[in-house]
């Protein structure tokens, strides 16, 4: 299954024997297992994507993202995550900026000006992966 943001895996019958996943692939018929501490796929990272809803606060006037900040797992070696925002609906994204949660405090700072903005990230490394919030510092802006 493809979508605008990549290729999914597209699977028709599941089963698991309480450790493992099985998954068959929908149009090869291959069956697939699946572990919760497996990050890789035949040597390659297993991509995730995560996309927010589109946020307001409330207000139809502009304002300033001061910091975005990821907050989740601490790692002790890199673990980046590469984040975006959308201005205009996810028809097109900015950013593409990496965030290291190995950082104290993985943020970026300075975001700019917006009305209404979404959040989307990837990450795509042999690491696990957890995070709580997307924290916002919001300061007013012009009308």
């Amino acid at each position: 299954m493809t979508s605008r943001f990549g290729v999914h895996f597209a699977c028709n019958n599941y089963a698991t024997d309480n450790e493992t996943a099985f998954l068959q692939h929908e149009s090869n018929g291959k069956i697939y297992s699946y572990a919760p501490a497996t990050y890789t796929d035949a040597g390659d990272p297993i991509t995730v994507q995560g996309m927010g809803d589109l946020v307001d606060f409330n207000s139809g006037q502009y304002k300033f993202c001061s910091r975005l900040q990821l907050v989740g797992d601490r790692y002790t070696t890199t673990n980046p995550v590469e984040m975006y925002w959308t201005d205009d609906n996810y028809l097109t994204l900015k950013g593409g900026i990496v965030v290291d949660l190995m950082n104290a405090r993985p943020k970026i700072d300075r975001m700019g000006r917006f009305a209404r903005r979404g959040h989307y990230f990837t990450h795509a490394a042999d690491m696990p992966l957890r995070l709580e919030a997307i924290e916002l510092t919001i300061e007013p802006g012009d009308v």
